[in-house]
C-alpha cells in the first residue's frame, strides 16, 4: 500500500512557503501582544487577592481573641462558617487561575514548537517533509490496496461508504475471547448455547459460536444451555484478540428483513487466552451387586480399571442419601464384570439402591471465525453465514427428532412385600392379652351359583313379594300412628307438668307467707314480754330515800 499527494507541485509549494512565512510573522506578533495582556491581567488579579487577604484575614486573626469574649457563641459559629466558605471560594479561584496558566503555558509551548517546525522545514522538499511530518489535515491522498477481491469493484455501490481503519499487530491474531454478555431486553427469545452470532467488535464484524457459562462461588465456570433472562453471563468464543474493556454488539442475522429488534446481546471483553476452562456437569450411575455391612461392590459406572484409578477417593452418593467413597477396582479373579469397584458407605446399602457420582466434564468452544463479507455481494443485506439447527431444519424440511427416553412416562413401582411379623410363642404367652398375637381368620366368600327358576316358582315369588310389600306398608302405617300418638302424649305431658309446676309455686308462696306472718307475731309477743318484765323490775327496786326494803 502506498500514499501519493495529489496536490504537490513546485509552483504551489513556493507560493505556499511565502504565504506561510508572512502568516507566521503575523501570528508571532499577535501572540506576543496577547501574552503581554494576559500577564498584565494576571498581575492585577494577584494584587487584588493580596490586598483582600491582608485587609480581611489578618485583621480577623489579630482581633479574634478580643472579639471572641464579647460576641455570643452563635455569632462565633456564623463568622467561622462564613470565613470557611470565603477561604474555600478563594482556593477554588486560585486553582482555576493555576489551571488556566498551565493551559496557556502548554499552548504557548505547542505554538512555539509548530513555529520552529515550520521554519526548519521551510526550504525542504515536500516529499521529504511529508515523510517526517506526515500529511496535514485536509490533504487528499490516494491509497493503493493489494489483493482485493474483484467482487468488491464489480458490486461497488457509492451509497455504502467505505471506512478505512488500522489494526495493531496484536489484534491480527486469533484466539479465545472471554466476555461478559447480557441478552438485550428487547430481544424476545433467549439465546441458545453454541448458536452462531454475528459480533461487531472494534473494526470487525464476524460470526462465531459462543459458549455461555456462569461462575460459581469456587471460581468454576459452569456451562449453561441458555442465556439468563435479566442477568449477565460469561460468553467465550473464538475470534480476533481485542483489548479488554472493549464493547461489542451481537445480532443473529445481517439481513434487514428480520422482524423485530435486531440486536440480540451486548457486552464487554474481559480477558484473552488460548483456552478457558469451562466445565459441564456429568452424572455417572452405578448399581450395587454385592452389599456388606458398610462395603459394597458397584458395577456399570466405569468400563475399565484405568477409569476407576482416576476416580479413586471420589465421593459418591445413593438415592437414599447415604454418602460413600470409591476405594479400588475389583480384581478379575473375583468374577465381577470389568469396571466394578469397591466402595465404602456410612450405612448399609441395599442392592435396590442407585449410586451417583457427580463429575465435571471440560468443554471447548468451537473454533469458528467467519468474517462478514457483505460488501462483496450485489445485495449487501443478503449475506448469510453459518445457519443454526432451526434454520437447517426449515431449509431441508426435517422434522424435530423425538427421543423416546425424553418423553414423560408413568412410573410404576412394585409394592415391597415385607416378611410377616412373628413373636416367639414363649414371649407371646407372657404378654398381656391386649398385646398378644391373635389369629384373625379371613372369611372367604364362595362364588355364587346362578339359579334359574321355573314359571310356577316365579309366580310364587311374585305372590310372596306382594305379601311382603303389604306387610311393610302396614308396618309403616303402624309406625307413623305410633309416632303421632307419642307426639300427642309428649305435648299433653308437657302441659300437665306446666300446671303442676304452677300449683307447686303457689303452694310454696302461701307456705312462705304464712311462716313470715307467724314470725312477725312471735317477734311482737317477745317484745311485749320484754317490756312487761322491765316494768316489773323497775317497780321492785328500792327508792332513793332509803326508808326500807320492799316487802317480799
Amino acid at each position: 500500500m502506498g500514499f501519493e499527494d495529489l496536490e504537490a507541485n513546485k509552483s504551489s509549494d513556493e507560493d505556499n512557503n511565502k504565504d506561510t512565512n508572512e502568516a507566521d510573522e503575523e501570528d508571532l506578533v499577535d501572540f506576543e501582544e496577547e501574552r503581554k495582556k494576559m500577564m498584565a491581567k494576571k498581575i492585577a488579579l494577584k494584587e487584588q487577592f493580596d490586598s483582600a487577604y491582608d485587609t480581611k484575614e489578618h485583621k480577623e486573626d489579630d482581633e479574634g481573641e478580643d472579639g471572641a469574649k464579647k460576641e455570643d457563641k452563635t455569632q462565633e459559629g456564623l463568622s467561622a462558617q462564613a470565613l470557611k466558605k470565603d477561604r474555600k471560594r478563594r482556593a477554588n479561584e486560585e486553582q482555576k487561575q493555576e489551571d488556566q496558566a498551565f493551559y496557556l503555558d502548554q499552548k504557548k509551548k505547542i505554538e512555539e514548537q509548530e513555529l520552529m517546525n515550520r521554519n526548519a522545514f521551510k526550504d525542504v522538499d515536500p516529499a521529504l517533509r511529508h515523510q517526517y511530518q506526515g500529511y496535514p489535515a485536509g490533504t487528499y491522498v490516494r491509497m493503493v490496496f493489494e489483493r482485493v477481491p474483484c467482487e468488491f469493484f464489480q458490486n461497488f455501490e457509492p451509497q455504502y461508504p467505505v471506512v478505512v481503519g488500522s489494526l495493531l499487530p496484536s489484534e491480527e491474531r486469533l484466539g479465545y475471547v472471554q466476555t461478559r454478555m447480557k441478552k438485550h431486553r428487547w430481544q424476545k427469545k433467549l439465546l441458545k448455547n453454541r448458536d452462531p452470532l454475528v459480533f461487531s467488535l472494534g473494526w470487525r464484524r464476524f460470526q462465531s459460536c459462543p459458549l455461555f457459562s456462569m461462575e460459581d462461588l469456587n471460581g468454576r465456570h459452569r456451562l449453561i444451555k441458555y442465556s439468563p433472562l435479566h442477568m449477565h453471563c460469561f460468553a467465550t468464543f473464538y475470534g480476533p484478540l481485542t483489548a479488554p474493556n472493549t464493547g461489542f454488539v451481537a445480532y443473529q442475522a445481517v439481513t434487514n428483513t428480520q422482524p423485530g429488534f435486531r440486536i440480540a446481546a451486548t457486552g464487554v471483553v474481559l480477558d484473552l487466552n488460548h483456552g478457558f476452562n469451562i466445565v459441564k456437569k456429568l452424572k455417572l450411575v452405578g448399581y450395587p451387586i454385592k452389599c456388606g455391612k458398610r462395603t459394597a461392590w458397584i458395577k456399570n459406572m466405569f468400563n475399565s480399571p484405568l477409569e476407576i484409578a482416576k476416580f479413586e477417593g471420589a465421593s459418591i452418593r445413593t438415592v437414599s442419601g447415604i454418602r460413600g467413597q470409591i476405594k479400588k477396582a475389583a480384581g478379575p479373579l473375583l468374577g465381577y464384570p470389568p469396571g466394578t469397584f469397591r466402595a465404602t458407605f456410612e450405612d448399609k446399602v441395599l442392592t435396590s439402591d442407585l449410586v451417583f457420582l457427580r463429575t465435571w466434564y471440560p468443554v471447548e468452544a468451537p473454533k469458528l471465525y467467519v468474517p462478514v463479507t457483505s460488501l462483496l455481494l450485489e445485495k449487501k443485506g443478503e449475506w448469510r453465514g453459518m445457519r443454526n439447527v432451526r434454520q437447517l431444519r426449515e431449509d431441508f424440511q426435517v422434522a424435530i427428532p423425538i427421543k423416546s427416553d425424553s418423553d414423560y412416562q408413568n412410573i410404576y413401582r412394585k409394592d415391597k412385600i415385607f416378611n410377616p411379623f412373628k413373636i416367639p410363642e414363649k414371649l407371646n404367652q407372657d404378654l398381656p392379652f391386649d398385646d398378644k398375637m391373635k389369629v384373625v381368620r379371613v372369611k372367604t366368600e364362595m362364588p355364587r351359583v346362578p339359579i334359574i327358576l321355573e314359571p310356577e316358582e316365579v309366580k310364587a315369588n311374585k305372590v310372596i313379594s306382594m305379601v311382603t310389600t303389604l306387610a311393610k306398608d302396614k308396618k309403616r302405617v303402624r309406625k307413623e300412628d305410633k309416632q303421632a300418638k307419642m307426639k300427642a302424649y309428649v305435648e299433653k305431658r308437657k302441659r300437665e307438668v306446666e300446671v303442676e309446676t304452677k300449683k307447686k309455686r303457689q303452694r310454696t308462696h302461701e307456705i312462705l307467707r304464712t311462716r313470715s306472718l307467724a314470725d312477725q307475731h312471735e317477734q311482737k309477743r317477745k317484745e311485749k314480754l320484754s317490756k312487761s318484765a322491765a316494768h316489773k323490775n323497775k317497780a321492785l327496786k328500792p327508792g332513793k330515800s332509803g326508808k326500807g326494803k320492799p316487802k317480799k
